[in-house]
């Protein structure tokens, strides 16, 4: 995530260079992936999203404004509002259907990481919507507060002490469900 970069790609998309849009969608896909199915949860509909994302962002290029901030934070915010839409629509957000990944570990430790992911899973679930996009921004996507106040549209010390807020939120109901010998 250049800014340089993509004010490069910006203006060979807006120069009719179907490079430039490729560029675009090589450097974010990952990234803006990772932040909407954390999101919405199920691989499907982040896809779909994703997809809208870069369409809404090619066709709506020449709303966005440098000035005002980085080329990703505004991708990132289109991307918000397109899982609030979702959820929004949905009422109720479908089931994680992320594939079980094979790992050499015992049956007890299989079975302590199985109750400690459907524990997170659990806690992530009762988190509300703007607690749980700030965290994944935070924690997932590595943005720094500024460009998370941008996306979710609030102050930086709002960011803050939501992160904050949500951590122990996370901890405490790991902690309730998986005992107190838990590290958090």
């Amino acid at each position: 995530m250049n800014p340089k970069k993509d004010i490069d790609s910006i203006t060979k998309i807006k120069q009719g260079d179907i490079h430039g849009f490729e560029e675009m969608v090589l450097t974010y896909q990952t990234p803006l992936f990772v932040y909407i199915v954390n999101i919405i949860q199920h691989k499907q509909t982040a896809e779909d999203i994703l997809q809208d994302v870069f369409i809404t962002a090619y066709t709506h290029l020449n709303t966005y404004n440098r000035f005002l901030g980085k080329f990703s934070t505004w991708l990132y915010r289109i991307a918000r509002n397109r899982c609030l839409n979702e959820i929004n629509r949905k009422k109720e957000i479908l089931e994680p259907d992320f594939p079980e990944l094979p790992m050499e570990t015992s049956p007890a430790e299989d079975l302590l990481n199985k109750e400690l992911f459907e524990s997170l899973n659990e806690a992530l679930d009762s988190l509300s919507f703007e607690d749980r996009s700030v965290f994944i921004l935070a924690e997932c996507d590595g943005l720094s507060h500024k460009d998370i106040a941008r996306i979710e549209n609030i102050k930086t010390g709002t960011v803050k002490s939501r992160l904050s807020r949500t951590k122990e939120k996370l901890r405490h109901h790991l902690k309730m469900n998986m005992g107190e010998d838990i590290e958090c």
